[in-house]
């Protein structure tokens, strides 16, 4: 909220406000669950620190994973108007998160139309986000989709300033995980990850993303960066 508050920054008494609404610190280890979405009335968490992913199973055990949340995200704002679907939010790192009842998040944003703002930039980058994994599903190659989510990614980790010496990102998603993003198999990832390094895809496993030519990956997959820049609302 900090970070995208539709270019106003947010006041003392304003950041004051919103960590009033927090109740709880929630604390998981990897692979626990962080939230589950089918209840009427689920909260709403900020990831603080660590890694998370929301996942929904069918009816034969497929899963599929729907996002990625990194610090700073927003996880759950889209059922503040409607009931949650049978989705689940795993921790893939240890986790710390800060809770705020549904509830509260409502009565503020009636008040605090910076909030209100904001969460709605919030909802709208990750509908484009949607969009853009749906498109990878119908029309792009294997290849495509795993330059498109990891050029994205990339951009979201750069956003919270944890390039490490060397340009190397922390990276924890497995090829499994990959593979449930994305649709495809393990197996198919992996190789997808050894043609992409001719591409500048040099490393995307063993905790670790780094990418060598970010121009000619993005021109591969057709990445661009204006669905991830806020524009003003207010």
């Amino acid at each position: 909220i900090r970070r995208l508050a539709m270019f106003r920054p947010f006041g003392p008494e304003q950041l004051g406000d919103v960590q009033r609404l927090r109740n709880a610190i929630r604390r998981v280890p990897p692979g626990a669950e962080l939230m589950r979405h089918d209840l009427g009335d689920a909260p709403l968490m900020t990831i603080y620190a660590g890694w998370a992913f929301s996942h929904t199973t069918g009816d034969h055990g497929g899963r599929q994973i729907l996002e990625f949340h990194l610090p700073g995200d927003l996880v759950g704002a889209e059922h503040l108007a409607v009931k949650g679907a049978d989705t689940v939010v795993e921790a893939l790192t240890a986790v710390s998160a800060c809770v705020f009842p549904r509830a509260k998040v409502l009565a503020e944003m009636k008040a605090n139309a910076v909030l209100s703002a904001s969460i709605a930039w919030l909802l709208a980058r990750d509908e484009a986000m949607l969009h853009e994994r749906m498109f990878s599903l119908g029309r792009r190659s294997a290849e495509e989709r795993l330059a498109h989510l990891a050029l994205e990614l990339a951009e979201r980790i750069r956003l919270r300033r944890q390039v490490r010496i060397g340009g190397a990102l922390p990276f924890p998603p497995t090829h499994r995980h990959l593979a449930d993003a994305l649709g495809l198999s393990p197996e198919a990832v992996s190789r997808a990850a050894t043609r992409l390094r001719a591409h500048g895809l040099e490393q995307i496993a063993r905790g670790v993303l780094l990418i060598s030519d970010s121009d000619r990956l993005a021109a591969l997959c057709g990445w661009r960066t204006d669905y991830m820049i806020p524009r003003e609302m207010l």
